[in-house]
């Protein structure tokens, strides 16, 4: 037994030195075991000694042996124990490394070990699978007998692979390759490795693939057009269309693998060598008329088309053709045709027109053509050639004579009427026609003249024009507006579902023009906006001049008001660019009001006054815009007049109040200043925010008398303040757009200073970025006179307006205010950043920022967060009037 042991040891070792050891220590194992055994059956000492005396005598040689190389052999064992545990280490890295899902699994199927990749596959951890049945752990039971056989060939010895679907932890099913090789050991197989991997997307894409190419080959066999597929090369058909079948007479086996030469299908095979270069230079050609042979041996013409496919390596074309033998036939015989009916259209002076009223094809004779300023191939033969061509205004009356005819009515067709030519202008022509009528009386056919008479209508239309038109501009004045006006007013009452527009378009600032250029630059410019506003608007439309430098805009026949408000859009679009008049560059905007039919007016007059309304409505929210008339708006029109009227009485009754919100240090909440807002204490509405009040009293120039007020109460209340509390507190006064164009407005400021006492470094004006660049340089001059008193200036409502970074440093401005919606928006990344770039721009410019509108905690902490020096806003204080200072100041002690 000591022998056997010592043979499966060095077949388990595979090292001979360890089998030469472990061979010695048998014999002596059996040495020993035959002296035990004499005892146990009374031998003499002497038979003993006999039987081992060979056995020890060779056992004594070897021990001797033994210990010579036992030191050797146990250090070789222990490096080859230390480079098993280094190869062990090196599979379970390999093993858990594995980039698709794998198993080890004995032969009875049964799950020794999985890695990683397995998990995450089938969601299985490692500890509750070992042991499971990896077949009835992962197939469906539709597969579980599959599953079975495949694991029964691997634990066969065979190397398995196969793609199937396997199921997930949670139900799912994913499909998969198997791949499954046996594993060998001491001569036998000891397991089974499976690897899974995950082909879902490979599958999913070659069924969209199959599916694609079967729509391809259905699209193919079932085109409309002659389909071929061959190669460029030798000409071999590798598929056809059932046109093809159709067209040509052969079966598709008959020409599938055939070359077109041997089928003898191109007529001129020069045709085809032509096709094949344009093919090689440019990859695709484009309607070549060929000729080709059909089965019975026929000559067609077909009007091809085609471009390069490579498939498999060849190079191959498509090609896509019809038959137009027929088409070509036809053409010849209208050409004839037509070739003898010219001749005698060219003997008149008159243009001449026939219309098929059966193929609703109409013939215009070269006079015809050239009369409007077209050549023989610019004009096609449908009726829309003509009556696209006559005027809006004309057409209904145009087609209503014709039809008048064509029924019965009139022995004949006349009408004149205004005809497009192709520079644009209209002619004014006479078409006369006749029908030629079937036994029943039905027209299948009218034919005709048209006659140019626009020499005699100029002369008439000259003095009906000069008297509606106005002199400056040549467009239709307020007489002929109000005609037009009320003719559109009563379509829409007889035509149901008829809608027209007016706009109503006033120059924005047209005054400073006048004034500054002079009334003949305002003129020209008037002249060049009529000839813009005319290339806005379509044939049909009326422009007119109403007086001044107000137009008014007639849109007939629209479909909804989004037509009106791209018009609209356009005429904002074409004034941008600058008009250039006597030397000067004149840059302009309208303010426009848009009202609509629908709202069912009766009298002209009350349409138009509803757009004048709605163009208020645009200037007063801030111009060069526009806005569409509603019926809340002649409402608020007459708010505003009593809110207009309730103002001059403000003024004189001292009801305006101005409230101080603080100005606080972030780091350390220190009040150092407050703004000065005004409100409005109304007798009948109480308290108003500037909001309600201020945009009307811009607009009506009572915002002087009202911002000097404020300024002046301000400046005396502050200077109040820092005698009682002995801080020097600034503040912050906002300066409206028609203060700062005060030519006097630096006298003004150090005026009040004086009067109230308060140090100019102390005042702090606040612009908006608006007001900066609407006066251009002479805000420049403004502001340093501004600053030599010693007054701050501050840019209220920073990165709403349009000011331009590259010049804002040519100002002497100490301080950016962030706009309230910036600050709000900080929750987002979009405020962040840009609250982030405006200090950012303000430490490059070395200007102050105070960040306005801060609402909650986190504004607070981002701002301070990103350095921001000082803030206003609810967070710290609201505003409160001059008397709720002390309660404030006290709470801020306080904290």
């Amino acid at each position: 037994m000591a022998l056997v042991w010592s043979i499966a040891v060095v077949r388990r070792l595979r090292d001979w030195r360890m089998a030469t050891l472990t061979a010695l220590l048998a014999l002596m194992v059996a040495s020993e075991a035959v002296l035990l055994v004499g005892e146990a059956r009374g031998w003499s000492i002497t038979t003993l000694l006999r039987m081992a005396e060979l056995p020890n005598l060779l056992v004594s040689v070897l021990a001797l042996l033994a210990v010579v190389v036992s030191g050797w052999v146990i250090g070789a064992y222990r490096r080859v124990d230390q480079a098993l545990t280094v190869e062990k280490a090196y599979l379970e890295e390999l093993f858990e490394s594995a980039p698709q899902a794998t198993a080890l699994v004995d032969n009875d199927s049964r799950i020794l070990r999985v890695n990683h990749e397995f998990t995450r596959l089938f969601g299985y951890p490692q500890g509750e699978v070992v042991g499971r049945s990896i077949d009835e752990l992962l197939a469906p039971g539709d597969l579980l007998a599959e599953a079975r056989s495949l694991t029964r060939d691997a634990a066969g010895g065979e190397r398995v692979a196969h793609e199937t679907v396997r199921r997930r932890q949670d139900g799912s099913l994913v499909e998969v390759s198997i791949l499954g090789a046996p594993v060998r050991a001491w001569g036998g197989q000891v397991a089974v490795y499976g690897i899974y991997r995950d082909i879902t997307e490979r599958k999913r894409a070659e069924e969209a693939l199959r599916i694609s190419e079967e729509k391809f080959s259905k699209a193919f066999r079932l085109s409309p057009d002659i389909l071929t597929l061959s190669s460029i090369d030798d000409g071999v058909l590798l598929e056809v269309s059932d046109t093809f079948v159709t067209a040509t007479g052969y079966t598709r086996e008959e020409v599938i693998g055939r070359s077109v030469y041997q089928l003898n299908l191109w007529a001129d095979l020069s045709d085809r060598q032509m096709l094949v270069d344009q093919l090689r230079q440019h990859g695709v050609a484009r309607n070549l008329e060929f000729s080709f042979r059909v089965k019975s041996g026929d000559i067609r013409i077909g009007l091809l088309s085609a471009e390069i496919i490579p498939i498999g390596g060849r190079t191959c074309m498509l090609t896509v053709s019809n038959d137009i033998t027929e088409r070509k036939a036809a053409e010849r015989a209208l050409q004839a045709s037509e070739e003898r009916y010219a001749l005698a259209a060219r003997g008149a002076n008159d243009g001449l027109w026939d219309w098929d009223l059966e193929t609703d094809q109409v013939y215009y004779s070269p006079r015809w053509k050239a009369m409007l300023g077209h050549d023989e191939g610019e004009v096609g033969s449908t009726p829309d050639e003509w009556f696209r061509r006559v005027h809006a205004v004309d057409v209904e009356r145009v087609r209503a004579a014709l039809n008048a005819h064509l029924a019965g009515r009139t022995e004949h067709f006349e009408s004149e009427h205004r005809m497009q030519c192709q520079d644009g202008t209209y002619r004014w022509v006479l078409s006369r026609g006749i029908a030629v009528r079937d036994m029943g009386g039905k027209s299948h056919r009218v034919a005709g003249s048209m006659t140019d008479i626009s020499l005699r209508k100029a002369g008439e239309e000259k003095l009906l024009h000069e008297a509606i038109h106005d002199v400056l501009t040549g467009l239709p004045n307020r007489a002929l507006f109000m005609d037009l006006l009320g003719r559109s007013v009563a379509r829409s009452k007889r035509r149901k579902g008829y809608l027209f527009a007016v706009l109503f378009l006033d120059l924005d600032r047209f005054k400073v023009v006048n004034d500054s250029l002079g009334h003949l630059v305002g003129d020209q410019l008037l002249v060049g906006i009529a000839r813009r506003l005319e290339k806005c608007l379509r044939p049909e439309d009326t422009v007119a001049r109403l007086g001044g430098d107000e137009f008014t805009v007639l849109l007939e026949d629209i479909n909804d008001v989004s037509d009106a408000t791209h018009v609209a859009e356009r005429v904002h679009k074409e004034l941008e660019s600058p008009f250039q008049i006597g030397g000067h560059e004149v840059y302009t905007t309208v303010s426009i009001g848009i009202a609509l039919s629908t709202s069912g007016y009766d009298a002209s007059d009350h349409i138009l006054r509803d757009a004048d309304t709605a163009m208020y409505r645009a200037k007063a929210l801030g111009r060069a815009r526009h806005e569409v008339f509603d019926t809340g708006m002649h409402t608020r029109a007459v708010a505003l007049l009593q809110l207009e009227t309730d103002l001059r009485r403000a003024i004189e009754r001292s009801e305006f109040r101005v409230y101080y919100q603080p100005i606080v240090t972030l780091n350390g909440g220190r009040i150092v200043g407050f703004e000065a807002l005004v409100r409005w204490q109304h007798p009948q509405r109480g308290l108003l925010l500037p909001s309600a009040f201020v945009p009307v009293a811009e607009e009506t120039g009572l915002i002087l008398p009202v911002g000097h007020w404020v300024l002046e109460e301000a400046c005396r209340t502050v200077r109040e303040w820092g005698d009682r509390f002995g801080r020097p507190f600034v503040i912050a006064v906002n300066l409206s757009n028609r203060q700062f164009a005060q030519p006097d407005l630096p006298e003004r400021i150090a005026g009040v200073l004086d009067e109230t006492g308060l140090p100019a470094e102390r005042l702090k004006l606040e612009i908006t970025e608006s007001v900066i660049m609407e006066h251009g340089e002479a805000v420049t001059h403004t502001l340093r006179r501004l600053r030599d008193l010693g007054v701050d200036l501050y840019v209220d409502d920073f990165g709403t307006g349009y000011s331009s970074f590259s010049v804002l440093h040519r100002f002497p401005i100490s301080t950016l205010k962030i706009d309230g919606s910036f600050v709000r928006a900080m929750g987002n990344g979009d405020g962040l950043e840009i609250v982030r770039t405006i200090m950012t721009l303000a430490r490059n410019l070395k200007l102050n920022v105070i960040a306005e509108g801060v609402e909650t905690q986190a504004q607070v902490q981002q701002l301070k967060a990103l350095k921001c020096p000082q803030a206003q806003g609810s967070a710290f204080a609201e505003p409160v009037p001059a008397d709720g200072i002390d309660h404030l100041l006290s709470k801020a002690r306080r904290h």
